[in-house]
């Protein structure tokens, strides 16, 4: 049933937005963020901003602004399924 299906739904639902937060290389490889930057991800912009441009600082500053983003929304998702439960 669905209430012994939640550890398994908290666990599928938090790796697959990290998951999807951190898609680099298959973008890089299809398509390099063309057109247009429209499949750009932030990991893409981050590698290409520190190791393309040499700006270490401002890709250090944006990974960890990706990093905090990211735990509030592993909080958020947990946060979600336990109020479900009650």
């Amino acid at each position: 049933t669905l209430p012994g299906l939640r550890p398994v739904l908290v666990l599928v639902t938090t790796l697959t937005v990290l998951a999807s937060a951190n898609m680099f290389g298959q973008s890089l490889l299809i398509t390099q963020g063309a057109p247009g930057n429209e499949t750009r991800t932030a990991i893409m912009y981050i590698a290409e901003e520190g190791l393309g441009n040499f700006r270490m600082g401002n890709a250090t500053a944006m990974s960890y602004v990706l990093t905090v983003f990211l735990v509030l929304t592993s909080i958020a998702i947990f946060a979600f399924f336990r109020r479900w439960e009650d």
